[in-house]
This record gives structure tokens, C-alpha cells and sequence, in this order.
């Protein structure tokens, strides 16, 4: 395995949160997103999981048609109806990593053919897509490099993945897409100085 301090390439994390590491061959690091769930993390499963909630009661409210989250929500949240959402999320036990949780059963629905669940992940996709799009534009070493691809979402998620790959493919066409388990040893090590640096969790 190629030595932490010779180590290169793009690496884009979506788990919990979301992150894009840049890694030049002359040991430069350029760093987009990463500004945790207030100030970013588009493309995490944080965003996901609260459009998701939040799609649940546009239904709810008639805005939106309804949708196979509700009772996958109604289920997972052992509540009577819909209406409990609010009093469980406000709840002081509530925090970053059970909304981020709820991205699973988004992953779910959208896997169900559920409509929109599957718009909100693709728009998800493609906003953390243009956060790579902006770390590669600086550096034009990044446009003709491996993009490792790591965390939950790109491993558990097919729509996400596929989307993310599709949209940034459509902004630079060069580009390679490894996922991190079948990533060479250079960018392994890449992925592994980023975690060293990256306080994210992987998972939801």
C-alpha cells in the first residue's frame, strides 16, 4: 500500500454527513462541503433523511400526493398516525444520527418505486455532485483522476450512486469511479488520510 504522504486522488464521502477531499500528487489537499448539517452536508444521509421527513408531511398537509414513507415512518416510529412526527422529532433524545437514519427507509421506498422518495435522493445525488464538481475545477490535476467513492450511501444506496456518477460524468467526461473496498493502494491510502482528518461518520 502506497504511503500515507504519497497519496492521491478524489475521494468523496456520504454517510451521516457529506465530504469531498482532494489529494494532489505534490501532496496539495483541497477539501469541499464537510460543514456539517446546519451549514451543508448536502448529498448525507442527514439530507436525506430530513427531506424525507419533511416530504411526510407535505403529504400529510395534501401539498404533496401521497407517499410510501408515511407508513414505513409510521412503522419504524411506532406512532398511531402521521401527526405524532412532530412531538417524536422534538423530542430531546431526537439528534443528527436518527434523522440521518431515516434515509434508509427513503432508500427503501425509492427501491419500491415510491416517486418521492426517488426525487429526493436523486436531487441529493446531484447536489453533492456539484460539490465534487467544485473541488475538481481547482485543480486541474482532479479532472483526469480516480474519484473513490465511500460511506452508506454510495455502498447501500444504488439510485444515489448511479445519479452521483451520471451527473458528474456529465461535467467532466475523464473521470474514473472506483468504490473505496476496490480502490488501488494510492487511493486507499488517500481514503484513509482523509478518514484521520475527517471527524464524519460513515454509516446511518
Amino acid at each position: 500500500m502506497a504511503s500515507l504522504g504519497h497519496t492521491h486522488g478524489v475521494l468523496c464521502i456520504s454517510g451521516t454527513g457529506s465530504i469531498v477531499y482532494g489529494f494532489t500528487l505534490e501532496g496539495e489537499r483541497y477539501r469541499a462541503g464537510g460543514w456539517g448539517h446546519l451549514l451543508g452536508d448536502e448529498g448525507s444521509g442527514y439530507r436525506i433523511g430530513q427531506r424525507a421527513l419533511q416530504v411526510v408531511m407535505q403529504s400529510y398537509d395534501g401539498v404533496l400526493p401521497p407517499t410510501g414513507l408515511t407508513p414505513l415512518l409510521i412503522k419504524k416510529l411506532n406512532l398511531r398516525d402521521i401527526s405524532e412526527l412532530k412531538a417524536r422529532v422534538y423530542q430531546s433524545d431526537w439528534g443528527k444520527t436518527e434523522t440521518a437514519s431515516i434515509a434508509r427507509l427513503a432508500i427503501e421506498a425509492a427501491e419500491s418505486g415510491d416517486e418521492a422518495a426517488r426525487a429526493l435522493i436523486i436531487e441529493e445525488a446531484g447536489q453533492l455532485a456539484i460539490t465534487a464538481k467544485a473541488l475538481i475545477a481547482r485543480h486541474p490535476e482532479f479532472a483526469t483522476t480516480q474519484i473513490v467513492l465511500s460511506g452508506s450511501l454510495f455502498r447501500y444506496a444504488a439510485l444515489f450512486r448511479n445519479t452521483f456518477i451520471q451527473k458528474l460524468s456529465g461535467y467532466y467526461e475523464e473521470l474514473d469511479f472506483v468504490y473505496h473496498e476496490d480502490a488501488p493502494a494510492p487511493a486507499v491510502g488517500a481514503a484513509q488520510l482523509a478518514r484521520r482528518r475527517c471527524s464524519l461518520k460513515e454509516s446511518f
